[in-house]
């Protein structure tokens, strides 16, 4: 059975992989290479990032992983581009987080 101290290091460990992973997020979403996305995405990683929850983070990533035009698109809602059933929730916050 693991000791007190072994589950602290183990607590310790693991935020701080959470916060490499936060400073990632971080990074990706403020360095696109569309200024609008570095802009919109990079202010909203800051606001929220921190205090996501795992499957917040895991879609954040997933999301930051697409193309920059079609985050363009959903987020812009241009061309009737809707974004995937698996996108919709993020991007209606990352919307409403910048009043558009």
């Amino acid at each position: 059975m693991p000791s007190s101290t072994d589950r602290a290091l183990n607590d310790q460990a693991d935020q701080a992989n959470l916060d490499a992973r936060v400073k990632r997020i971080l990074w990706r979403a403020s360095h696109r290479g569309m200024k609008e996305l570095d802009i919109m995405l990079g202010r909203y990683a800051d606001a929220k990032a921190a205090a996501m929850d795992e499957a917040s983070l895991q879609a954040f990533e997933e999301f930051l992983a697409m193309p920059d035009p079609d985050l363009h698109q959903w987020l812009m809602m241009e061309d009737e581009g809707a974004p995937p059933p698996g996108f919709s929730v993020l991007v209606a916050d990352i919307r409403t987080f910048h009043g558009l």
